[in-house]
């Protein structure tokens, strides 16, 4: 549960991302970062058992949809670039060439897990929530003994209905957030985000 741990990176653990796996997924990946850029789109190196995303920073609205249209597909059909990336390594690996890459050296100890950037953004989300006058509790999205059935895991216990909905406003930017769910549309949570530099991606 420690913040410092990285179950991907770690033998041993159940989720443990041997290099074999990581070898077969950056070589699907160099797929799609070809048809993005054939797209005319930038599609960053991720490497997703560290952290991070693959799209860009500072998009607008309608850059973030483009490019996001281009991954996976616009209208519900699975045209996208990953698609074509699954498509391209199931091909080559029934042609008994799998895709593979090259798989970079991980980063020192110095340098800071997932974890660790997401208690960054997360701090600076809470500074934006005090200067409002709103506590924004510690939590660990990793660690059970911080789930929560009753919004969001940061959010005081027993607020009214009217102090709930203005909490989720200032921390999320809209007043009910489905199943209290944190999202980027506002608030403080998108905030943090721009402040931390903190990114994630699905």
């Amino acid at each position: 549960m420690s913040p410092e741990y990285n179950p991907y990176t770690t033998e041993g653990d159940p989720a443990y991302v041997t290099d074999a796996e990581k070898s077969a997924w950056l070589g699907r990946e160099a797929v799609v970062r070809e048809c993005m850029a054939a797209a005319g789109l930038e599609y960053l190196d991720w490497q997703w058992w560290q952290g991070g995303s693959p799209q860009p920073a500072g998009q607008s609205p309608d850059e973030a949809a483009a490019w996001s249209a281009a991954l996976r597909g616009a209208g519900g059909v699975d045209d996208g670039c990953r698609a074509q990336g699954q498509r391209a390594a199931e091909d080559a690996t029934a042609a008994g060439t799998p895709l593979t890459a090259p798989v970079p050296a991980l980063p020192g100890p110095e340098v800071p897990t997932e974890r660790e950037n997401w208690l960054e953004f997360q701090a600076a989300v809470r500074t934006c929530m005090a200067e409002q006058g709103y506590e924004y509790r510690y939590w660990e999205y990793w660690n059970p003994a911080y789930d929560s059935t009753d919004g969001s895991a940061a959010m005081p216990t027993g607020l009214d209905d009217a102090t709930r909905a203005a909490w989720n406003l200032a921390a999320f930017g809209t007043a009910d957030p489905e199943g209290g769910a944190p999202n980027d549309g506002g608030g403080c949570w998108a905030i943090g985000l721009a402040e931390s530099g903190y990114r994630t991606f699905d």
